[in-house]
């Protein structure tokens, strides 16, 4: 897309000159609703005063095992919190995930490394983040797919 008198034409240019682009679209609408799909969608869940997951989605593809989930939090001060949704499919089995997201703190962009935990002993069940970083901060957007390890409760 740039025209040749824009760039450079080695790599011994690069830098002070772009030698190539790239641009990446993505399509925002809206999913449709489908029977059987493993999704917790909510607009905030609760993680106990202050402590808010915000615009959750949570999808598990069971086979092979993977887990979407984006969503927001402005937590500056603990490295782990316990999220209860409002409800959640009954066939969402416990699982183990670890996502990239990108930290809301500091300069700069910095990407922090998050374990999340879902479990099902109670009704709504509960997920846990964990900072992985070592930052003590769970302020970030999150907007990844990760593999989904599931729990063996032999």
């Amino acid at each position: 897309m740039l025209p040749k008198d824009e760039r450079g034409d080695g790599f011994e240019n690069t830098g002070n000159y772009v030698f190539s682009f790239g641009y990446l679209v993505r399509d925002y609408v809206e999913e449709p609703v489908i029977p059987g799909r493993l999704r917790i969608q909510e607009e905030e869940l609760d993680g106990g005063r202050y402590n808010k997951f915000r615009d959750f989605d949570l999808e598990l593809i069971p086979y092979p095992a993977l887990a979407a989930c984006e969503g927001h939090t402005g937590i500056y001060s603990a490295s782990e919190c316990t999220f209860t949704p409002q409800s959640r499919p009954s066939e969402i089995p416990e699982f183990d995930a670890n996502f990239l997201d990108t930290f809301q703190g500091g300069q700069g962009l910095s990407v922090q490394l998050l374990k999340m935990e879902y479990r099902t002993a109670t009704a709504a069940g509960s997920i846990k983040i964990t900072d992985e970083s070592g930052m003590k901060n769970l302020a970030f957007k999150m907007y990844d797919t990760a593999i989904a390890m599931a729990l063996n409760n032999a």
